[in-house]
């Protein structure tokens, strides 16, 4: 009955606010269909866009069980922001409003749309560039406990609904970024042309960051040496991009640069790998170069 019940109520959202919603996925294990699974359902359309080099069909079969689901094989690994921008203008084609957008390794415990929509009517969703769900207690750039809901500098891109109409003002995520700091640079970006970032403070979505593990009293993210390249590269570009107008962001990205490069020397395998593809990306962004072959990192 409860299931039932959830269904309907899921049905009724769909009819007064059709909401699209976007993964992009990566040669994805079949923990990737449960995450789907968690929020396929409360969306009128959601867009699957499949980054892997060869698509796995056995996957897009498994998929064709979600009547709501488009799939979208994208010929290669073209990158997070290319897969976000096809999606977005897919939804805005199709007159959608809102985007929610998801990693693959993230879900949702329960259906989050009342909580969006309370939101909505909170806020003046004209200048609402992004409704974000939160991923874990820790705050980043803000303290504000107990608030219901909280501004934000920047976001992760999963469990964010993006407005569409926005996107349209401000043009796409910037592709040559590929991967990492896509979802900053964009938020940076709402934020300079007067946007709001909102977070739903007591709304979460399961998320993996990195491949986190503790050491005594510190945790490090152990992302991979390919990721450390565009985590490097990138955050450089991003946070001089945006050093005169949003100062704070660069002080930060600095700082937290040098916190976790000290932990990934002292504490992470593959350490050499990982300290030669930072120092890559780090004379890359110098360079302004984006055009590194993946095949050397």
């Amino acid at each position: 009955m409860e299931c039932n019940t959830n269904n309907k109520k899921s049905d009724r959202q769909k009819n007064l606010f059709p909401l699209a919603g976007t993964v992009v996925i990566y040669n994805p294990k079949p923990v990737v269909m449960d995450n789907i699974a968690s929020y396929a359902a409360f969306l009128d359309h959601l867009f699957v866009m499949d980054n892997s080099e060869v698509a796995d069909p056995e996957f897009g079969s498994l998929l064709e069980r979600f009547p709501n689901i488009t799939y979208i094989i994208m010929g290669g690994n073209l990158g997070v922001a290319a897969a976000l921008n096809r999606s977005a203008n897919l939804s805005i084609e199709n007159g959608y409003s809102w985007l929610m957008m998801m990693d693959q390794d993230s879900s949702f415990k329960k259906n989050i749309l009342p909580d969006f929509f309370n939101c909505l009517n909170k806020y003046d969703s004209n200048r609402c560039g992004i409704i974000s769900a939160g991923y874990s207690r820790k705050k980043r750039y803000v303290e504000v406990p107990g608030q219901r809901y909280s501004e934000l500098l920047v976001t992760i891109t999963s469990g964010s609904f993006l407005n569409l109409q926005v996107f349209k003002k401000l043009g796409p995520f910037m592709e040559k970024l590929f991967i990492d700091h896509v979802d900053h640079e964009y938020c940076l970006r709402l934020k300079i042309h007067g946007y709001r970032i909102i977070r739903m403070n007591h709304t979460f979505i399961r998320h993996q960051l990195g491949n986190k593990k503790k050491y005594l009293f510190w945790t490090s993210s152990n992302h991979s040496p390919f990721r450390r390249y565009f985590m490097t590269r990138n955050r450089f570009f991003v946070a001089r991009l945006y050093k005169e107008q949003v100062p704070v962001f660069f002080r930060t990205e600095i700082l937290r640069f040098i916190y976790e490069t000290i932990k990934m020397i002292v504490f992470e395998p593959e350490k050499f790998k990982k300290i030669r593809n930072t120092i890559l990306g780090y004379l890359d962004f110098r360079k302004n170069n984006f055009n590194r072959d993946l095949n050397e990192l």
